[in-house]
């Protein structure tokens, strides 16, 4: 099958060396394991480097199995990820393995379920090609977003999160800063007064103190 460009499978068995070098024209590839194949848990390193044209991946991770970012080995031909039903992974994982993938655009998370409680990258972990990041945590109680210049907006959606305390930003864009004052007056206008904002100017290079904006009035 050497000119197929799109395979979807149902369990991690077909995912071997072997098939990939029988599939190197793969373009998008999809994975979606039932709860109910028990025993099919990877036993080694699913390598996908050979896959030098793929462009796109969907998992749906069912199986509880411990660190399941670690058991792939992903093609840095990469442009869109997206990872849905994910559980028992640890944010530094996404971090130390996604920030090596330089052709990377679309990162997608859905309904994933984190050991640990924060994702913080360091200074040097930059995602180069990164135009769409896509969040789905309903309980979500801070967003950080750190030299964001090209970011023009923060969804107005953020505010209905019932459970978000503090939106922080430091050195953004000026209309990113201002979407998060909006969400905040969009919320005290419905009687929420939860939501706080912090902003940290940068002036001629350097950073200025910080603001903390609850209300604008």
């Amino acid at each position: 099958m050497p000119n197929l460009e799109e395979l979807f499978s149902s369990c991690y068995s077909s995912c071997t060396n072997e098939v990939f070098s029988s599939i190197p024209n793969l373009k998008r590839l999809t994975i979606r394991v039932p709860l109910s194949v028990g025993d099919n848990i990877p036993s080694q390193l699913i390598d996908m480097s050979s896959l030098r044209k793929l462009e796109s991946i969907k998992f749906n991770w069912i199986l509880p199995f411990k660190n399941p970012i670690n058991i792939f080995a992903f093609t840095t031909s990469l442009r869109t990820l997206s990872l849905t039903d994910c559980a028992n992974f640890i944010w530094k994982d996404i971090s130390s393995t996604f920030i090596m993938l330089p052709n990377l655009e679309e990162l997608k998370l859905k309904s994933c379920r984190a050991e640990d409680d924060v994702w913080r990258l360091s200074d040097k972990g930059i995602f180069k090609s990164l135009k769409l990041l896509l969040l789905k945590y309903p309980n979500l109680k801070r967003l950080i977003l750190k030299n964001c210049n090209n970011l023009q907006e923060i969804p107005t959606d953020f505010g209905e999160i019932c459970t978000l305390q503090s939106i922080e930003l430091h050195n953004c864009s000026t209309s990113a800063d201002e979407s998060a004052i909006n969400i905040v007056q969009e919320q005290e206008e419905m009687g929420n007064n939860i939501i706080k904002v912090y902003i940290s100017l940068r002036y001629n290079g350097e950073l200025s103190g910080g603001q903390c904006i609850a209300a604008i009035k």
